[in-house]
């Protein structure tokens, strides 16, 4: 429609992410469309998710975020009148072609559901329920499944003397912690995380959030995370989506988005971090603040630095 021209020639306009050729793309959807019956819930995203990236997924609640994500590991198929077009991509390979194995789909691009409940079974049992739906059997390879995904989860010392315990026996965000320690031992090549430190302590989020940074830096996976928490997202993304009605309207590194793109982001019921906030109107009472600090202890440093402190 004539509508619909006029808000893609004002997507021109946007920033758009430019990857390194040496990104090479794990994830990659051209022209997707989406309806349910007769609504249009994804409108034309097209976009490359590449390796050794933390990809942060943000816009207001209907905006299409869950619809997308679910798209790449095909969980919409599940939904009925759900009519696709478009391309989308695994490490080249087309997902909807008839020979692509809906089971191994989903073992490669895992996915943490915001309430994700775990099996009414043990932890230890919760845990390898997937590799041995994949042919894993032998007991010591799946022990140290079992230790190395809790220990990616940040869970390992808070229940390896209990794995025979029923995991709803835990906290909310132990079973969180449970689900992803799931999804790490299928050693998926692309993992989507839905708030991934919600229902978490302060030191239950600290430890998560630095194992993701781990899985980033070791280039274990790639990782999309939801998440309502700006500070959140400004302190660990490596790259930042924006949605609104369906469309991506934003692309680019977050703190370019935060500090140069307000006016959009509020037209998409979406704020600047807390800390970004405070830090530009300090700046525009001419106090000499680090606006681009994404951390309240870089801002800190970078001021004392400035002021004469030094490091």
């Amino acid at each position: 429609t004539s509508g619909e021209n006029e808000t893609e020639t004002e997507a021109v306009k946007i920033k758009r992410y430019s990857m390194e050729n040496t990104n090479v793309p794990v994830i990659s959807a051209k022209d997707l469309n989406l309806w349910y019956g007769d609504f249009k819930a994804l409108k034309g995203i097209s976009l490359d998710v590449g390796e050794r990236e933390i990809t942060a997924l943000i816009g207001p609640s209907g905006c299409g975020k869950s619809t997308f994500l679910k798209t790449l590991n095909r969980m919409n198929d599940l939904v009925p009148n759900v009519r696709i077009e478009g391309d989308v991509r695994l490490k080249g390979e087309d997902i909807f072609a008839r020979e692509m194995q809906l089971t191994d789909l989903r073992r490669r691009v895992g996915m943490v559901f915001q309430k994700a409940n775990p099996f009414p079974m043990s932890i230890y049992d919760n845990i390898t329920y997937g590799p041995k739906l994949h042919g894993v059997r032998n007991k010591a390879e799946l022990d140290e499944l079992v230790e190395s995904s809790l220990r990616g989860a940040a869970l390992w010392d808070e229940v390896k003397d209990r794995l025979k315990k029923s995991a709803l026996g835990l906290s909310g965000g132990q079973q969180r912690r449970v689900a992803i320690a799931g999804v790490i031992a299928m050693h998926p090549d692309f993992l989507i995380l839905d708030e991934p430190s919600a229902g978490l302590d302060p030191v239950g989020r600290r430890e998560i959030f630095s194992r993701i940074q781990g899985w980033y830096k070791k280039g274990v996976f790639s990782v999309i995370l939801v998440s309502h928490n700006m500070d959140d997202i400004a302190r660990l993304a490596t790259r930042l989506l924006v949605m609104h009605q369906g469309r991506l309207v934003l692309d680019g590194e977050p703190m370019d988005i935060f500090l140069h793109h307000r006016e959009t982001l509020k037209e998409c019921g979406v704020e600047a971090p807390p800390l970004t906030q405070t830090l530009l109107y300090l700046k525009e009472k001419g106090i000499p603040v680090p606006e681009t600090a994404r951390t309240a202890k870089e801002a800190a440093e970078k001021m004392y630095a400035v002021l004469g402190g030094g490091k």
